[in-house]
Parts: C-alpha cells; structure tokens; sequence
C-alpha cells in the first residue's frame, strides 16, 4: 500500500517557507559593529619559537577582526615608526606612544610563558592612551591542548574588562519626573534613570505629556559619572502661534492651548499581527483538508495521508498564530504622537 500527499500541498509549503524567511529577515536585528584601529606590538620573549608567536598573533588578530576592529601589524607598525624611540616597543609602559604616534585606538601585547619546551600560558593585554588604561586577561596551556584555544579564552577575557573599564554612569533627570528617555535614539524608560554607557558622546531626548521635548548631547569619559538634569517647559501655543492654517486669524484674540504628547501602539502592530494570523489560516487549510480525506483511496487506487508535509505546514501555521497573538498582545512598535490644538483645528505629528 502507497501513500502521496495531496497534490497542492507542495505549494503551500514552498509558500510557508517563503513567508517564514521573510518574517525572518523583517524580525532578525542586524549586527553592525563601530570600526577602530589597532596594533600588535612585538614580541619581547626570544625563548619562545617563531611559529608559536605566530599562531598567537593569527589567534588575537582574527578575534579582533571579528570584532571590527582593523588589526595592524606589528611588522608594518616598527616600518613606519622606523627612527622612533617607540620602535621596538614591546612593553606596556611604551605602548601609549606607539599608539599617539601611529593614531590607534589601543595597542595588543601579547605574552607566552615558556617552559621545558612547550607553552604554559598565554597572557594578553589591551592598552590605550595612558599605561593605567589597560586591560589582560591569560589563560593556561594544559598539556595536549590547542594553544589557540587558550589564546582565544586569554582574549576574551581582556575584550570584557577593556569593555567593562571603557564605560561611565550616566544619571537623566527631569524636571517634572516621569518623562519618556531616548538614549542615542533608544528608549530606555522614564527619568529618573540610570545607565552604563560606553565613553563619548551621546544623545538624549526627553518627552512628556504637556511639555516641550528636550535634546542634549552628553559627553561620558571613562569610569566617570555623570548627572544630566533637565527642566522641561509647560508648552502652550497661541492662535497667532498657530497661523492661519491652524484656525488662526488676524484680528482675533490670542487663544492658548497645551500641546499633548500621547505613547500610543503603532499601526505596525495590527499590520504585521493581522498577517501572521491570515498566514496562519492559509497554511493551517491544506493539512485540515489532508486531515479530513486520509484514508480515502486517490482514482489510482492509492491512499491519501496525512505525512511529514502537513506536519511542517502545522507546525508553521501554529508559529505564525503564536507569532499574531503575542505582537497584537505585546504591541512592541510603539509611536509618539503629539497633539497641538488651535482655533478649531488639531495638527498631529506622529514619529516612529
């Protein structure tokens, strides 16, 4: 006895798939990294052999790589500080120079304890601008083990406290407490909030209800703290304020009003939930209609059944049901919108 699904299940699924990669693509966050520079130092241990410095080198170079961060080495570096005092620096005291000489972000300095011929341990070490900005992490060489995995382990744990030492607190105030915080376009909740922040500037944009939006550039160094305290101003308009296209016009009285600030659900929720619940009908038709004839002889003298294929439509119908509820539910796209009344009319401006 034979079986064979029925004859459109093959479309629906090659459709399924495509809305499952589509939904994909449209929900999956893009990684995108900030780009900087750096250098390997050379190496001050002549004990340890070539080869073993080079598969340490190849090891911290591509974990740097896929950080995007663009690795100079160390050969190119000693050629263009050919004469400098820094040269040879191999050291961390030294590496700060090497660093406002060539214009890096940070230099590498790597170290491999050697012993009755094998390696031990690998030390590595990031340092900035200044020798007291520096960050290392090491890890041991069992015996029998990859020393790249060992250097990847010492890397790693110098990437964390370099991240972790590069970041300041930042404290956002306002003035009445309650107003909605963008942080370098992200919001992260009502003020008062705290943050840890990475070094540099940032924007922030405060919001609420019945008052004028602030913008403020803040700049953060490391391990500093720092308190941005804003004073938001009652926002009222005048008829004459408004223009004539906002139900203003000369001669009349000067009619104030409160502009209104409103966090409300997107459209986006209803767009994107309502057509993962249609997806869900669409894909969920074939394997009920399967469903309903297996068992039933084809013309041929086969047996419809109900098979691996109606199994992943299910399956996909059943994520794009789960998928509608929970986006109509949560309503995760969210819009401001504010409301500025004139003289009979209303002007709406909506960001996303």
């Amino acid at each position: 006895m034979s079986t064979r699904p029925h004859p459109s299940i093959t479309r629906s699924a090659g459709l399924g798939a495509l809305f499952a990669v589509a939904l994909g693509t449209l929900l999956l966050p893009t990684a995108s990294f900030a780009q900087s520079t750096c250098v390997l130092l050379p190496h001050a241990s002549a004990d340890v052999p070539a080869a073993t410095w080079q598969e340490v080198d190849r090891a911290v170079a591509e974990a740097l790589r896929t950080r995007g961060v663009i690795v100079l080495s160390a050969r190119d570096a000693q050629l263009r500080m050919m004469g400098q005092p820094m040269e040879d620096c191999g050291a961390i005291e030294c590496a700060p120079d090497v660093n406002r000489f060539l214009g890096t972000a940070f230099a590498v300095l790597t170290e491999v304890t050697w012993l009755r011929g094998r390696p031990t341990a690998v030390n590595v070490v990031l340092i900035g601008l200044a020798s007291d900005h520096a960050a290392g992490g090491q890890a041991s060489v069992a015996r029998g083990s990859e020393l790249e995995d060992a250097t990847m382990t010492a890397f790693g744990i110098a990437w964390d406290r370099w991240e972790a030492d590069r970041q300041g607190q930042l404290l956002v105030e306002s003035t009445p407490p309650g107003a909605f915080v963008e942080l370098d376009g992200t919001s992260v909740g009502r003020a008062p909030i705290r943050r840890l922040v990475t070094t540099g500037v940032h924007t922030v944009h405060l919001a609420l209800e019945g008052y004028v939006s602030e913008t403020r550039e803040i700049t953060i160094d490391r391990h500093e703290e720092r308190t941005l305290s804003v004073t938001l101003a009652p926002t009222e308009i005048t008829a004459a304020q408004a223009g004539p296209g906002d139900g203003g016009s000369e001669g009349e009285a000067p009619s104030t009003g409160v502009l209104t600030t409103v966090d409300q659900p997107h459209w986006a929720n209803w767009v994107l939930g309502g057509g993962l619940l249609v997806a869900s009908v669409g894909l969920a038709i074939e394997p009920i209609y399967a469903a309903s004839i297996a068992g039933q002889r084809t013309p041929t003298g086969e047996f419809y059944a109900f098979g691996a294929q109606e199994g992943i439509l299910t399956g996909l119908s059943a994520a794009c049901l789960i998928g509608g509820i929970v986006v109509l539910a949560v309503q995760p796209f969210r819009e401001t919108v504010t409301i500025a009344p004139g003289l009979g009319s209303l002007r709406i401006h909506g960001t996303f």
